[in-house]
């Protein structure tokens, strides 16, 4: 239960390549995470044969490094949306500069 209130109070990245960064190495871990789930060898490194307990044990890392990936796509997700706002935002801020820039030259040539 701590570790799940750790993953919901984590601090959002700061950037979008950040954020990219973390979901790229959440989809590997879940990658990898399935592949052992796949195989589900015994997490002691022995030859014994492969029991439910190990198949479980697997697919509850595997479940694990989803949720994890989850959550670092809804990351991704809010920093594009807020990257994208910025970037609306400084372009709006522009475009009423030159506007105003624009006026302002009109006024003086108009003044004769």
């Amino acid at each position: 239960m701590a570790e799940d209130e750790k993953t919901s109070a984590e601090v959002e990245p700061s950037s979008l390549s950040e954020a990219e960064a973390e979901a790229a190495a959440a989809k590997a871990e879940y990658e990898e995470a399935k592949a052992g789930a796949a195989e589900a060898k015994p997490s002691d490194g022995t030859l014994r044969s492969t029991t439910i307990s190990d198949a479980v044990a697997a697919s509850e890392t595997a479940a694990k490094a989803e949720i994890a990936y989850d959550i670092a796509r809804e990351k991704l997700k809010t920093a594009r949306a807020a990257s994208e706002e910025a970037w609306k935002a400084d372009y709006e801020a522009a475009k009423a500069q030159v506007g105003e820039i624009d006026q302002a030259g009109q006024l003086f040539t108009n003044k004769r």
